[in-house]
């Protein structure tokens, strides 16, 4: 059986990490290298737990934003693997709001980590595979599809664009590289960045995913991409976007040819606003 080597962006925590356990669980002859800003000891925390993962697993430090680190990271994978990658889990990048966005510098920053980053992972892996086949998901986000209807979400239309962006770039990579496979996931709110949804005035209230979930419908698209050139997932709680009176319809994703999962209520998270530091007080819980 082919061992898979898997190389996995934003891997220390969240849904990079849930990533890392999901693709050594459901892939028995995964080897997976990921790697984030501040990894800390999280390999040997990992390997502790589960020590069958000795050797399958490799986390190191860097910053996706920068080509140094990029170039750096993707010798020390092949090095580990000692062979190409076979896959990349483009999850690296960061959730921001317009208003957190002052000046053309943050502006940058965003871009530098949402696209570029991205991008040039991609490029620079290219570059070393050659004709050697790679399968590619990226974690996208439902603001990009909201982007593409021409009806961005409220207050995070420079975030939606830089996902936006980067799923355009990998469509014509499909089309235009006969040995490269291209999955879009394209999650609901989750982590950290769902309470962040929470606290902000043009949201309020939502019902997060857990991350578990979001990462095993990326392995689900990972694994679909052995026979398939391209696919597409959704992936939210059915009472954020709800089918009745949702933003995105079912019927209409899956005629796009979108795989949807909805995840009931009971197992998502409610989430209010946080308590509020200048007047104490709660969000009014409306569930």
């Amino acid at each position: 059986m082919h061992t898979e080597h898997i190389f996995i962006s934003g891997a220390s925590r969240g849904l990079g990490k849930a990533f890392l356990e999901t693709f050594l669980t459901k892939n028995p002859t995964a080897q997976v290298f990921g790697f984030s800003r501040t990894p800390g000891d999280m390999e040997q925390q990992m390997i502790t737990e589960q020590p069958q993962w000795q050797g399958r697993l490799h986390i190191s430090a860097g910053d996706a934003s920068k080509e140094e680190d990029i170039k750096r990271l993707l010798g020390e994978a092949t090095d580990f693997f000692n062979a190409p990658i076979d896959g990349l889990i483009l999850n690296a990048g960061n959730f921001l709001f317009d208003e957190n966005l002052t000046d053309d510098t943050s502006k940058k920053a965003l871009h530098d980590l949402n696209v570029r980053g991205n991008t040039s992972l991609v490029e620079q892996t290219l570059e070393q595979k050659q004709d050697h086949p790679l399968r590619i998901v990226f974690v996208s986000s439902t603001a990009s599809l909201a982007e593409k209807r021409g009806e961005a979400f409220p207050s995070s239309n420079e975030y939606g664009k830089t996902k936006a962006e980067v799923d355009a770039y990998l469509r014509t990579l499909h089309e235009t590289a006969e040995h490269v496979h291209i999955a879009l996931l394209y999650p609901g709110p989750f982590g950290d960045s769902a309470q962040k949804i929470a606290d902000h005035p043009d949201f309020g209230d939502t019902w997060a995913i857990d991350e578990k979930l979001v990462a095993e419908m990326g392995v689900q698209l990972f694994n679909q991409l052995k026979t398939e050139k391209f696919a597409e997932g959704i992936i939210l709680s059915e009472k954020h976007f709800s089918i009745e009176h949702g933003f995105f319809k079912k019927e209409d994703l899956e005629a796009q040819g979108i795989m949807v999962r909805f995840i009931p209520e009971a197992q998502s998270k409610y989430l209010t606003r946080k308590k509020n530091e200048n007047t104490n007080e709660l969000r009014e819980n409306k569930k």
